[in-house]
């Protein structure tokens, strides 16, 4: 199933990635059991994905990077050339995932556009109102989590586009696979109880960290992925890469 749905993943994606000179990739996390009804939110990059010792799913942001690489090797090969900054979209859960994977590893992205974050997209802060922020709330234990921390410098390069629709009620916050309860308080008591009330909080945790981001609410949507927001994704990519190419002359 999770081969079928990167199928027609691909397909869908296919149109933007012509339009942009941009070869399309798709990994494939599983979202494998750890016990009773709980599971392993690995398209989510939640924080027990970064702890896991399972050696099939340890770091599977390593092993992102690691399937990048490959196929820039792959294409190179063949005579093509792509650059080693990525371009991510992502969408809930793989909203999240993207989102968290550009925060750990800003080097590699070129620009992000993160639809429906799972109720709270990662600030990147330590510290908001004087309360510490741990990972995926904030990035407070980035360094003892993964050996080093945020790269500040390469994070203020990352062009951020966040989507989200003013009717979703997606809230991944409340549910243990994807944020602790100590993590559901700290949301629902800094930022709000809903994903739309915590919008606005959110936006302004990446203005004050001097990000590039901009957060845009879709009146009369839902949880879903909309032909505006396809198209504002799409404007979004070829201004970054039109931007980036203008810069490398």
């Amino acid at each position: 199933m999770i081969r079928a749905a990167s199928t027609c993943e691909v397909r869908r994606q296919a149109a933007l990635a012509d339009a942009l000179g941009a070869p399309p990739l798709v990994p494939l996390f599983p979202r494998p059991p750890i016990g009773g009804d709980e599971n392993l939110y690995l398209h989510a990059l939640t924080r027990a994905a970064l702890q896991t010792e399972a050696p099939a799913f340890r770091r599977v942001d390593l092993q992102l990077l690691a399937m990048a690489d490959d196929a820039r090797a792959v294409l190179a090969a063949r005579g093509i050339t792509v650059d080693a900054k990525v371009l991510l979209r992502g969408f809930s859960a793989s909203g999240s995932f993207v989102n968290r994977f550009a925060v750990l590893h800003p080097s590699r992205v070129l620009a992000v556009a993160c639809g429906s974050p799972g109720g709270w997209p990662i600030a990147p802060v330590e510290k908001a109102d004087g309360k510490t922020l741990p990972y995926p709330v904030g990035v407070a234990d980035v360094r003892a989590l993964v050996g080093r921390p945020v790269d500040e410098r390469a994070l203020k390069a990352v062009a951020w586009l966040f989507l989200l629709g003013d009717k979703d009620a997606n809230d991944a916050v409340i549910y243990r696979d994807s944020f602790s309860k100590a993590d559901e308080e700290l949301v629902f008591r800094l930022f709000g109880p809903t994903p739309v009330s915590r919008w606005k909080g959110a936006e302004g945790l990446y203005q004050k960290a001097g990000l590039d981001a901009r957060f845009v609410l879709y009146p009369g949507v839902g949880h879903e992925v909309t032909p505006e927001m396809d198209a504002d994704v799409a404007k979004f990519f070829e201004e970054r890469l039109a931007a980036a190419r203008s810069t490398a002359r």
